[in-house]
């Protein structure tokens, strides 16, 4: 399940650093949303991405 939200953590990176155009970023942001939308209830793995970004804020802080 990590794996997913690893990947989702790293599309978001890639996407930060590419100089792209707005409509690219709002086709990315678009299927960005679909990845990590959840019914309520249910668990999605993508979702793991929030986690990891809290993890590398925490760390860049000298938080751990």
């Amino acid at each position: 399940m990590l794996n997913e939200g690893w990947a989702a953590y790293w599309h978001k990176q890639l996407s930060d650093r590419e100089s792209a155009q707005a409509i690219e970023v709002i086709d990315y942001a678009d299927h960005n949303a679909g990845v990590l939308a959840a019914a309520p209830g249910q668990f999605n793995p993508s979702r793991w991405t929030t986690l990891l970004r809290h993890i590398e804020e925490r760390w860049d802080k000298g938080r751990w």
